[in-house]
């Protein structure tokens, strides 16, 4: 509306001056702005680190949906606790992406470990999944209570991140001890077995 009355008003600024519009919403927008020019360099060295990690194309294709999900998961927390989605939300969010795939890594890692669950056996499966859970459940509520003063504090400006990640994880770590082992069995289930079952 400013610069629409000194247009009307036929306003020119002297010589060598120059005149800008900003404010709190603009500067907010740069910085969200120049945080995720980073986001397609980070998943594409983050993709190729997964792949060479577990060598194979079908495990990383898992923990990318572990992550688009913890996207998903931070915003329903935002959600939920009535918090803005500015940009230490979408702070919050990125970091919940490396916690959410950190757990399932732990899960994956566990079960392509072990010769029985690496083949898609249920039973050992089951067993590496009840081991795991220990240490994946022990650092969730940990992050968790770490972020117990964010969450606290009156000013309002952390609130949002806190919830983005301490909301999420806990989806997060669902994802990595039910998803995680039920879709490496659904891809490594032995084919034979399962001929042999449909004809009986």
């Amino acid at each position: 509306k400013f610069q629409k009355v000194l247009d009307e008003q036929g306003f020119t600024l002297p010589a060598g001056y120059r005149l800008s519009y900003g404010g709190e919403a603009d500067a907010r927008g740069s910085a969200v702005g120049n945080l995720l020019s980073t986001v397609g360099v980070l998943v594409v060295l983050m993709t190729a680190t997964l792949v060479l990690s577990f060598n194979s194309f079908a495990l990383a294709g898992l923990l990318a949906v572990v992550a688009v999900a913890a996207v998903g998961l931070a915003a329903m927390a935002l959600w939920l606790f009535n918090a803005l989605f500015g940009f230490t939300a979408i702070l919050g969010t990125l970091g919940l992406i490396g916690l959410a795939i950190n757990d399932s890594i732990v899960v994956l890692a566990a079960l392509r470990k072990d010769p029985l669950a690496r083949q898609g056996d249920a039973a050992a499966t089951r067993q590496v999944v009840v081991k795991a859970t220990r240490h994946v459940v022990a650092t969730t509520a940990t992050t968790i209570v770490g972020f117990t003063p964010l969450l606290l504090d009156s000013t309002g400006f952390w609130p949002p991140l806190a919830i983005a990640i301490a909301g999420g994880l806990g989806g997060a770590t669902l994802l990595a001890l039910y998803f995680i082992p039920s879709a490496h069995l659904l891809i490594y289930r032995p084919k034979v077995k399962t001929f042999q079952a449909i004809a009986k």
